[in-house]
């Protein structure tokens, strides 16, 4: 093979730098190539941030816009210019949500200076909402708290469906596709409160169906909602009901405490209107409720004991599409100054009681006050918790969600009970490391402590003391006005539950039979009035029994919330605290509790135990009286001991007593009578089945009476009876219990009963013992 010759390869020779130099397109290259290496790649949203020149450039474009409205024209030039200085629409998205504009989003001041309500939705407003498909948290509740500085309920219904974080995830609703649809509107608003119009058809429908109604808006400096929803505490029974709730999520007042000390906080007053379409009528209610330090807070508009409130027919949404109409204005008041206020006791745990030398009665007393007070707290509050408790268990049981501000609510509760408990345990060491000078040098029984105060269900302990219509009774084993004491009022030892008030149709029976039976007019409610007022002596035994009874209620000293809650109010409540009455109205519902109430529930309760310790699966307790004793404070006056005698006359070994004659006066009237005219004049039904079962003796009894007084009265007793020998036959057995219904004919009469068997006929409550001599 012959060589390939070398003139064939043409090989490049390396140039030299002055080579390089002359070329002019490699001179061409090499500057390009040095302009695409100087420029830097785009800059995140992190690194802009961090850019203080840069970020004053953009600072200085939104200016334009953000301290005064700007047009359509100022506004799309605003953003032109900040995305030429971010070169990337997703870049500007995420820089206007941070605080870099004087501590908030350009969103805020775009809120916040827009004008009065009804000048539109700002333009830049809108181009910014725009180009950001989503908004952050941060972003969203900035905003919200633009609304408590502008309330233009006009922007936030615009856009709310960007708030998520705030009005949460936009509901559905079955009837959204009907040609009517809600419509809920801001009329007023003002620095002081508000004024909302509603226009619900279908409400009923909507509540069933759609599980509440709702809707967001703004006024008054804060972001509300105003919903329809179930009560929870009626899931369980079987009429439920609904209510209105008034809800402040934000507001520019985050703290409503009294400025000066002794006032009370302000008051939320709330009243509801409801017109009734084609009707003359309208529903008016007013509301009243303490504002909470904090937010949310939630205003409950409860309607029970209306026909509205429970879906049934009524002339408000008795209308061709089933609407709800009406108005809800809020306002918040100021109310006025105690003379003398109280100050809350506060239970930390460091809270010390100091006691000096030469003070340490004073001290001491004070400790106790102290002590008595947290005690009456703790109980409140441990109560609360158990509702809560009840009312999360059932929802619960019915999947329903919990209710995060009741959580909440619940939570506040346990530490306050932990903390209190803690302040109480400080407070009684104190107490018994050092006690009170005794300056009467006789023996002081132990002072109760938390543990003490409440015994066991089903074993009821003797009462510390007795008094009678709030004064002490002298008796045996008591003290009296010449051995002086510290007395400590007892709480009621009854299991929780264990006793309930009289149903109101069977009090109105039982009362007016009882004030006969003592010569008390027959209904003395009639007369008590009270502010104008008109004072239900039902409503006050029902509301005294749910405090835990007369007792409690005094030892508490909470006849201000027994009047609070029969609407005589003069501090309305707030969270935590119930409604209270005027000091003087306070003493008057106790005055009328002791004068017409305090015996007659005595008597009832004595009566109710009886009948609950034969029950099977009920804890017995073992005296009566003396539960009922202690949960009222009254301790009746021993009564004369009668002969023990048997109903009727006739036996050579018995004799009537004459209190027991007008009883059977009473039975040998109804003798001639039918069952039917007997319960239709009233009688109760076990009087009805003694007339029956002995309607042959009465009616022999009848036409001896009739015939004696006929031949002028001889051979009969001072009440108009025959005599022993002539009703032999009638004559019932000895040891039999009969009823006292002397006085209450009207109202019924005694039970043919077997021996030594308890009455619980309560048209009547007194008992007299017929027995053998």
């Amino acid at each position: 093979m012959s060589a390939l010759p070398t003139d064939t390869i043409d090989v490049d020779e390396p140039r030299v730098p002055d080579d390089l130099s002359k070329d002019e397109q490699f001179t061409k290259k090499l500057a390009l190539t040095a302009v695409f290496d100087t420029i830097d790649e785009p800059r995140g949203p992190d690194d802009l941030l961090k850019d203080e020149q840069f970020m004053k450039k953009l600072a200085a474009v939104f200016c334009d816009g953000l301290f005064s409205v700007a047009d359509e024209a100022t506004a799309s030039l605003i953003i032109s210019k900040s995305l030429s200085l971010c070169d990337s629409e997703s870049v500007l998205c995420q820089l206007i949500q941070t605080k870099f504009f004087s501590g908030h989003t350009p969103f805020y001041w775009a809120i916040v200076n827009s004008g009065e309500s009804g000048s539109g939705m700002p333009p830049l407003l809108v181009q910014m909402l725009d180009m950001c498909e989503e908004l952050n948290e941060q972003t969203q509740i900035d905003m919200a708290w633009a609304f408590c500085v502008q309330s233009n309920d006009e922007i936030f219904q615009n856009v709310k469906g960007k708030l998520p974080a705030v009005v949460g995830a936009p509901a559905t609703s079955f009837f959204e596709d009907e040609e009517k649809q809600p419509i809920i509107k801001l009329t007023q608003s003002n620095a002081s409160g508000l004024s909302v119009s509603f226009d619900i058809p279908k409400f009923f429908d909507r509540i069933v169906v759609d599980k509440g109604v709702s809707h967001y808006f703004t006024g008054a400096g804060g972001v509300w909602c105003l919903r329809a929803v179930i009560v929870n505490d009626t899931l369980s029974k079987p009429s439920r009901e609904w209510c209105f709730e008034l809800v402040e999520f934000y507001s520019k007042r985050t703290n409503v405490q009294p400025r000066v000390p002794g006032s009370h906080p302000m008051v939320r007053q709330v009243d509801l209107v409801f017109d009734a379409e084609g009707h003359e009528i309208k529903f008016n209610g007013t509301f009243k409720q303490g504002i909470a330090a904090q937010v949310p807070r939630t205003t409950p508009l409860r309607l029970s004991g209306h026909s509205v409130a429970t879906f049934q027919a009524n002339p408000y949404t008795s209308n061709e599409n089933r609407k709800l109409s009406g108005t809800i204005t809020v306002k918040d008041v100021t109310p006025y100054i105690q003379a003398a206020p109280q100050q809350p006791i506060q239970a930390a745990p460091q809270a010390q009681i100091p006691i000096q030398a030469g003070q340490g009665a004073q001290a001491v007393g004070t400790a106790e006050l102290h002590a008595n007070q947290l005690r009456v707290m703790i109980q409140r509050e441990e109560k609360d918790i158990h509702d809560i408790q009840t009312k999360l268990a059932e929802a619960d049981r019915l999947l329903i969600p919990r209710d995060m501000l009741v959580q909440q609510r619940l939570a506040q509760l346990q530490l306050s009970v932990a903390a209190k408990r803690e302040g109480l345990r400080r407070i009684e060491s104190i107490i018994q490391a050092k006690p009170p000078s005794n300056p009467y040098g006789y023996a002081m029984a132990p002072r109760p402590t938390l543990s003490s105060t409440v015994p066991a269900p089903g074993f009821p302990q003797p009462p510390l003391y007795m008094h009678h219509g709030g004064m002490a009774m002298p008796g045996p084993g008591r003290l009296t006005a010449e051995t002086p004491s510290i007395q400590i009022p007892p709480i009621s030892c009854a299991p929780p539950g264990y006793f309930v008030a009289m149903e109101r149709d069977r009090f109105g029976v039982t009362f007016r039979a009882y004030c006969l039976k003592r010569n008390i007019q027959s209904d003395p409610g009639a007369g008590l009035q009270l502010d104008g007022r008109q004072v239900g002596l039902w409503d006050l035994h029902r509301i005294v029994m749910q405090e835990g009874g007369c007792a409690k209620v005094i030892h508490s000293g909470s006849w201000d919330v027994v009047a609070g809650k029969m609407g005589f109010v003069s501090f309305p409540g707030y969270e935590g605290h119930p409604a209270r009455s005027s000091p003087g109205v306070a003493q008057k519902i106790a005055a009328y509790y002791k004068q017409y109430l305090q015996a007659f529930d005595y008597a009832y309760l004595v009566s109710y135990i009886e009948s609950k310790n034969r029950l099977p699966n009920c804890p017995r307790v073992s005296s009566p009286s003396a539960l009922a004793t202690e949960i009222t404070g009254l301790t009746p006056a021993p009564e004369p001991a009668l002969p023990t005698q048997s109903l009727l006359p006739g036996s050579p070994h018995h004799c009537c007593h004459h209190a027991n004659l007008d009883c059977l006066t009473t039975m040998i009237s109804y003798a001639h009578r039918s069952v039917d005219d007997l319960r239709a004049q009233g009688v109760s039904e076990k009087s009805v089945e003694f007339v029956e079962a002995n309607r042959a003796g009465l009616q022999r009894a009848s036409q001896v009476k009739a015939k004696i007084q006929h031949t002028g009265g001889r051979g009969c007793t001072g009440h108009g009876l025959p005599q022993a020998s002539k009703v032999e036959e009638v004559s019932e057995p000895a040891g039999e219990q009969v009823e006292d219904i002397s006085g209450a004919s009207a109202e019924g009469a005694p039970v043919k009963l077997e021996k030594d068997e308890s009455i619980e006929d309560w048209d009547c409550l007194d008992k007299v013992t017929i027995g053998e001599s």
